[in-house]
């Protein structure tokens, strides 16, 4: 089995908030969305209501591959693939905003959270990673402070190595050089932890086995 670089398990460290931790290299709003934490909730209404204090002018932070819905308008979700650079469809759209390290306590009721985004601009002309520090009321549901560390990196300038381990459901894609992590979910069927000792796959196993192209090119 392919090892796994197990990105995603950060330890909290003394100086972090007491609180339970916040999932690493997952989408911002499905962080509110599922686990309600007031400080990725401040993040995502201020990149909201003031977009260009994080991103280039005229990028939208509610387009992207997989469209969300707005307060109270219901937006139609379009998976990745339907996206056409040669349109506006998915140009100058924001496609993750996630958190790359626990929030810690600066005091003050403040919290200090380094977030990463990946998003398109059509004034760079590239897909684009950049990489913040934020000072953030949870609270008052504020950000007082917005800091950009390092350089933005293009899509074109990136190196990933990628990662894979079955058991632990997750994919994950490494650029060394800039310091670029994302974590992708794996489906791959259930696990046997009863029957057997350990974990096993309960994903059924055939000798001779293959998958026809032209079925998978039809069901891909």
């Amino acid at each position: 089995m392919v090892s796994l670089i197990l990105a995603a398990v950060a330890l909290v460290s003394s100086s972090a908030r007491a609180e339970a931790p916040v999932p690493l290299y997952s989408d911002l709003r499905d962080v509110v969305t599922y686990q309600h934490d007031p400080i990725a909730a401040a993040v995502v209404d201020n990149m909201e209501a003031t977009p260009t204090r994080y991103f280039p002018t005229g990028v939208d932070f509610y387009k992207g591959g997989v469209r969300r819905f707005r307060p109270g308008e219901a937006k139609a979700i379009r998976n990745r693939s339907d996206c056409d650079l040669k349109t506006s469809d998915c140009t100058d759209a924001v496609y993750g905003v996630e958190f790359t390290a626990q929030p810690l306590d600066v005091g003050g009721g403040i919290s200090r959270v380094q977030v990463q985004a990946f998003f398109h601009s059509k004034s760079v002309g590239d897909f684009v990673f950049r990489k913040y520090t934020l000072d953030v009321d949870g609270a008052a549901r504020q950000v007082q402070t917005v800091t950009f560390y390092g350089a933005d990196v293009k899509l074109s300038e990136t190196h990933f190595a990628l990662h894979t381990g079955l058991l632990q459901r997750e994919s994950v894609l490494t650029d060394a050089e800039h310091g670029i992590t994302k974590l992708y979910p794996l489906g791959v069927g259930g696990f046997d932890q009863v029957r057997f000792h350990g974990t096993r796959l309960m994903t059924p196993l055939y000798n001779n086995a293959f998958l026809d192209r032209s079925n998978v090119l039809a069901h891909r």
